[in-house]
């Protein structure tokens, strides 16, 4: 449909019928910039108006669809044709509505997956191996304290320990979680602006003021799993940790 003609259509019929856009408005029950959009071809009178737009302005829904008065016998020619081109502008409105349909659900999708990637990023923590030049052990007052300096402790690393005992001999387990986004912004950083930030560390301080002996074991087991281990479980935890430190 040729909406520019058939808009000087419907301002050539209404200037006949002596009526201005805010009268023809006033009868549709719409407004007169509505009218004037029509008039101007920026877009079509909505369907539900035809009839009555047709029928102040004393003209068919056939003539309407047209942009021009028709003859008698061109009536049925033209009448095949707009029913045609009706069709056809349907079917691309459908055709944009669901491509538009597809846009929107395909970026709600992404945006759903986003948030999921970025949740599951900074709440699933993973244990990290033990680098022995960034996690050390230092002697306090009252105890001892489990530092960790490296790329993953600048941001959200969390340092833990567990005290248990085997046989009389005391246990301290410490380990050190990293999330997803924490790791992947460790290795965007190079190891000399690390270096450079005297804050790039996290600790763990341990009270032994109550124990005369203990071994500090790294382990890559979940503390709260080793805190509910029987005396078995524990010795071949103990097997597969690393023995950072031994109190003297």
């Amino acid at each position: 449909m040729d909406q520019e003609k058939i808009g000087k259509f419907i301002a050539k019929c209404r200037k006949s019928k002596k009526l201005t856009q805010a009268q023809l408005s006033e009868k549709l029950g719409v407004s007169d910039r509505s009218v004037s959009n029509w008039e101007n071809g920026n877009c079509m009178p909505d369907l539900s108006l035809f009839n009555e737009l047709c029928k102040e302005l004393d003209i068919t829904v056939n003539e309407l669809l047209s942009g021009e008065k028709i003859s008698e016998n061109k009536y049925r020619e033209k009448l095949e044709e707009n029913i045609i081109n009706v069709v056809a502008t349907v079917e691309q409105k459908n055709k944009s509505y669901n491509k538009l349909k597809l846009i929107l659900l395909s970026f709600i999708s992404l945006m759903c997956l986003f948030i999921i990637v970025v949740i599951f990023s900074n709440t699933i923590y993973f244990n990290q191996k033990y680098d022995k030049e960034n996690m050390y052990v230092e002697k306090l007052d009252k105890g001892i304290r489990f530092t960790v300096k490296n790329n993953c402790s600048i941001y959200s690393g969390n340092v833990r320990h567990i005290i248990t005992s085997i046989d009389k001999e005391n246990i301290i387990f410490v380990n050190v979680k990293c999330n997803i986004n924490d790791i992947y912004l460790s290795s965007k950083k190079q190891s000399e602006e690390i270096n450079l930030n005297s804050n790039s560390y996290r600790y763990e301080n341990i009270d032994t003021s109550s124990l005369k002996k203990y071994k500090i074991y790294y382990t890559t087991y979940s503390l709260n799993n080793i805190y509910k281990a029987s005396t078995k479980k524990l010795n071949e935890i103990i097997k597969k940790s690393t023995l950072i430190y031994k109190s003297s």
